[in-house]
């Protein structure tokens, strides 16, 4: 799922919390931001995170060094030895939105994080609390696809099958993450309805009534 970019430049794509986001908001999303830019994602739509103040949305390097460890044991993805941690970066949620969804910003109001493939960092609300549980599965859900992207690179999005298995991964290692710390809330529930139409490389389509295949 992508955002308009000027044809001149490269292709970019945001891995993150934006998938299932992109694909539940219906049509006029799809058809709009999420044309050119892939990506991987997760709502909050099914536990909205507590605001916060922006200091306590800051990631210190000892736990993005935890959360990404946590994130590797938890997919079965490996973590490269040397390869630094990607950048953490709290947004304001409008700004979040309008760098995701640049024409039509509102289209990501319940966007949480986001991964940057091309600038290998993670996006995310200042509203996060770094020392709640459930808001730091965010950012291991992102690290999932950090690390996924390491490891397989744009064979990530070669196939609407891959991006949906992508996403199942990162979300299981999320709720993983928020079960070890006794947290109830579980993410990713909408992806159970989801299901690739049309041709192999096309788009999720997202079904929220009935069985794939389903009208």
């Amino acid at each position: 799922m992508d955002a308009d970019l000027p044809p001149s430049r490269p292709r970019s794509r945001l891995a993150g919390l934006a998938l299932v986001l992109v694909l539940a908001c219906g049509p006029s999303l799809a058809a709009g931001e999420a044309t050119h830019r892939h990506t991987l994602a997760a709502s909050s739509a099914q536990a909205p995170p507590r605001s916060a103040t922006a200091r306590h949305a800051l990631i210190d390097a000892p736990l993005a060094a935890d959360l990404l460890g946590w994130a590797s044991r938890l997919s079965g993805l490996p973590s490269p030895a040397g390869e630094p941690p990607p950048a953490l970066v709290p947004l304001p949620p409008a700004q979040l939105q309008a760098t995701v969804c640049p024409r039509h910003p509102q289209d990501c109001a319940s966007l949480v994080a986001v991964y940057d493939t091309d600038r290998r960092r993670v996006l995310y609300r200042d509203t996060l609390d770094m020392r709640d549980p459930t808001d730091q599965s965010f950012i291991v859900h992102e690290l999932v696809h950090h690390l996924q992207f390491l490891q397989r690179g744009d064979a990530l999005f070669a196939s609407c099958p891959s991006t949906l298995a992508g996403e199942a991964q990162a979300y299981r290692a999320q709720n993983l993450y928020q079960a070890h710390f006794r947290q109830w809330q579980r993410m990713g529930e909408v992806l159970r309805f989801m299901h690739c139409d049309g041709s192999p490389g096309g788009e999720p389509v997202a079904r929220l009534f009935g069985p794939p295949g389903a009208r």
